[in-house]
């Protein structure tokens, strides 16, 4: 197998899984606004996987970098791949130079998915925060507006204003 096909292989590899990596950050939206979190667990977790593989591929593009600088003497990593893919003919470094364009891309998607899911959670955990705010305030405040104390505890002032008897 040539430099070109190896490479071509191991970029199409990483296109594949950097798209399967899009779907599952696109796939979590629902989950968070849903607030979903055994599922959102869940979709992370493949998330996670998929980034192991993504990794796995990038340890073979360097050893393949490796190999290619051994063999022809190429000089640093961004020359090396340089040096490989303008060593191709020209439809390898055409398929070559079109995939790592679509990564581009796809990663560029990935970024603007996550971006959106980060303002979501970061949205719903404010919100969570301001309900956990509203329900238990500090105790020794009075007239707070809820009827609830420090600890999620009904205050005695307010159970007697709604009539609810102090010896439930």
């Amino acid at each position: 197998m040539t430099y070109g096909e190896r490479l071509l292989g191991i970029l199409e590899l990483e296109l594949s899984l950097y798209s399967e990596l899009l779907t599952l950050t696109r796939a979590q939206r629902p989950l968070i606004t849903a607030g979903d979190v055994t599922e959102l667990s869940s979709a992370v977790s493949r998330a996670e996987n998929t980034i192991y593989r993504i990794r796995e591929a990038e340890v073979s593009l360097l050893r393949l970098e490796k190999e290619f600088t051994l063999e022809t003497g190429a000089q640093g990593s961004e020359t090396t791949l340089a040096a490989l893919v303008s060593s191709l003919p020209d439809q390898e470094r055409t398929a070559c130079e079109r995939a790592r364009s679509q990564i581009e891309q796809v990663l560029s998607s990935i970024g603007t998915e996550n971006a959106i899911n980060e303002a979501l959670l970061r949205d719903s955990l404010a919100y969570i925060e301001n309900l956990v705010k509203l329900i238990a305030r500090a105790e020794g405040e009075p007239h707070s507006g809820t009827i609830y104390g420090r600890l999620g505890r009904l205050d005695r002032e307010a159970q007697g204003s709604l009539g609810i008897s102090h010896e439930a």
